[in-house]
C-alpha cells in the first residue's frame, strides 16, 4: 500500500520489482495469467538465484491511493492490463519491462539481471559461459585457441548437470573455430527442426538452447571470421 511503498521505494539497500496489476482485473485471463507468471518468477529466484539487493513487491490498484502510486511509476489512470517496473537502488526513477517482450522466465531474468546484480542460472547461461563466449567474440583468430583450451579445463571441474551443458555449448564454439561460422547456422537450423517434434521440459531446452546461439550468431555476424 501507499505507506508500505514510501518505507520501501527508493531504497538504498535494495533494487525493486513493483508489479502493478489492478484489483479490478483479477479474474481476467489476462492479468490472472500474468501474476502468476511473476509470482512463479519470484519464487524461482528467490529459491534459485544469486542476488545481493533485490526485492520483489506490489502494488494492488484498489483505490485512489495505489492508483497515484501506479501512475507515479508510469501507468495510465485507466489502465488495463499488469505492468512490471524495476527501480534501482539508489534511484527513484521507474524502469518499465518492455511490453514488446514476451513476460517469460527468460526475458524476465534477462531484464533483472541487465538492471541489478542478480543471477540465475539457465541452461547454456552460467557465469562461466557468459564470460567464455565474451572471450572469444572479443580474441583474434590466433588467440581463440587458448581460450578454448582454457575452457575445456575449466568445465571438468562442473558438476554432471552443468558440465553437460558447458561441453554442448563449448563444442558449438570449438566447431566455429575448426570449421566456419557455418557450422552455428546449421546447428541453429537443426535445433529448430527439432522444436516441433519436442514437448515439455525437452522443448524449452531447446529454446534456451536456440536463444543462446541465435544471441551468439548476432554477434559474431559483426566480427571478420
Amino acid at each position: 500500500d501507499a505507506l508500505t511503498y514510501k518505507k520501501l521505494i527508493p531504497s538504498d539497500k535494495y533494487t525493486s520489482l513493483v508489479f502493478v496489476y489492478s484489483k479490478a482485473g483479477v479474474g481476467d485471463y489476462g492479468t490472472d495469467s500474468l501474476r502468476s507468471d511473476y509470482y512463479a518468477f519470484a519464487k524461482k529466484a528467490l529459491t534459485e538465484g544469486e542476488s545481493d539487493d533485490l526485492l520483489f513487491t506490489q502494488i494492488v490498484v484498489n483505490g485512489a491511493d495505489n492508483l497515484n502510486l501506479a501512475t507515479r511509476l508510469g501507468m495510465k489512470k485507466d489502465f488495463q492490463y499488469p505492468q512490471l517496473f524495476l527501480i534501482k537502488r539508489g534511484e527513484k526513477k521507474a524502469i518499465p519491462y518492455p511490453t514488446t517482450s514476451p513476460f517469460r522466465l527468460y526475458e524476465l531474468v534477462v531484464f533483472t539481471s541487465k538492471h541489478s546484480s542478480f543471477f540465475l542460472r539457465q541452461a547454456g547461461r552460467t557465469k562461466l559461459l557468459n564470460k567464455l563466449r565474451s572471450d572469444f567474440i572479443g580474441a583474434s583468430k590466433d588467440e581463440r585457441s587458448k581460450v578454448l583450451v582454457d575452457a575445456r579445463s575449466a568445465i571438468e571441474t562442473l558438476p554432471s548437470v552443468e558440465k553437460l551443458d558447458a561441453e554442448y555449448h563449448l563444442g558449438v564454439l570449438e566447431k566455429i573455430h575448426a570449421d566456419g561460422l557455418h557450422t552455428l547456422t546449421d546447428e541453429i537450423a537443426s535445433i529448430k527442426s527439432s522444436v516441433s517434434k519436442t514437448r515439455g521440459a525437452e522443448l524449452r531446452l531447446h529454446e534456451l538452447h536456440l536463444d543462446v546461439l541465435e544471441e551468439l550468431l548476432s554477434r559474431l555476424d559483426t566480427k571478420e571470421l
